[in-house]
């Protein structure tokens, strides 16, 4: 069986979901119907080799792309690489294989043409000691419903940082699986929502820490207006044997809206004792008293807000190196 039946087997299996689907529980099912009529085509993947966890996956964001698209574009990265990643298709599969130490900075960017359904997946899997840093900034959607499915597998020392800040305006799905297979590997994910009208915007995070001496950050920051809805999942997997894992959490919302509304839903699976974990999240308006303490040294009150909410979007990214993917989404800031 190809990998494309596989995923399509998985994905008949799974079945489109229902709002009582802890995945997918604040997500509008409804504009999920459609998918009833996706069929599967053949494609070039299943002479990779590699493991794309088929066989367990329960999100049917991961799965479309795998049946849906006619190639599978694949790369291997052996020295260090700056680029810029698009897909050619409404739905797309990308594969990358990055190895001897190389540190490799990506922009992600939507597919630009007209389409009902996006649906990409990209792939990497990162040997010992190298460093992944992925990127998006989309300015808007050209679709009704839009998903992108991140899986990361590292090795010994390899590092993966994701930053995000989102602008779109529509309905969209961002999924991440990043596995921590090997000791000294870590995950950093940093996003901002800068969003209005009626978008619906919606990411499931899970990081697994598979060995020893791992560690995991994450960090969301929402500023919503009009009727717009975050729902935002981070799950954090500590496997046994696996001691001085560490992982923080941490999401802060601002509402400028009574009609606008976040949803969220920290997970930690912890089986081990000799961990450090915390979660945190923060939801409210614009600090009365700190806006007082502005205005009262001179400063109008439009002006404060702006001073209050550019502090808060810049936090997001504070304490980073200056990479790439830093310098360009401070640009876009």
């Amino acid at each position: 069986m190809s990998i494309s039946e596989k995923a399509y087997h998985q994905f008949l299996k799974l079945g489109i979901p229902k709002s009582r689907n802890d995945a997918w529980i604040y997500f509008p099912t409804s504009k999920l119907q459609n998918l009833n009529t996706l069929t599967p085509l053949q494609n070039n993947i299943e002479a990779l080799g590699f493991d794309l966890g088929i066989e367990t996956e329960k999100n049917i964001a991961a799965l479309i792309p795998l049946f849906q698209s006619d190639k599978t574009f694949v790369k291997t990265i052996d020295k260090d690489e700056i680029a810029i990643l698009k897909p050619k298709t409404a739905i797309a599969h990308s594969l990358f294989h990055i190895q001897n130490k190389a540190s490799v900075s990506f922009e992600l960017l939507n597919f630009q043409g007209s389409s009902s359904l996006q649906a990409e997946r990209l792939d990497f899997f990162l040997e010992e000691d190298t460093k992944l840093e992925l990127f998006f900034a989309p300015e808007g959607l050209s679709s009704e419903l839009a998903f992108k499915h991140i899986r990361v597998f590292a090795k010994a020392g390899a590092s993966v940082q994701i930053l995000g800040l989102q602008k779109s305006i529509g309905t969209y799905r961002y999924s991440f699986d990043v596995i921590l297979e090997e000791s000294k590997s870590l995950a950093n994910f940093r996003l901002l929502n800068l969003l209005n009208k009626n978008t619906e915007a919606h990411y499931y995070l899970n990081i697994y820490q598979n060995a020893p001496d791992t560690w995991s950050h994450q960090l969301v920051k929402n500023i919503l207006y009009d009727k717009t809805h975050v729902a935002y999942e981070g799950a954090v997997h500590i496997a046994p044997n696996c001691p001085q894992a560490n992982s923080d959490q941490l999401i802060n919302s601002i509402l400028f809206s009574d009609e606008s509304k976040v949803s969220i839903k920290p997970v930690l699976k912890i089986y081990h004792d000799d961990v450090s974990c915390t979660h945190g999240n923060t939801c409210g308006e614009l600090d009365k008293d700190t806006l007082y303490y502005l205005q009262a040294r001179g400063i109008d009150l439009n002006t404060s807000k702006k001073i209050l909410i550019q502090s808060f979007m810049a936090s997001t990214f504070e304490g980073l190196e200056k990479t790439h993917a830093l310098k360009q989404i401070l640009k876009k800031l």
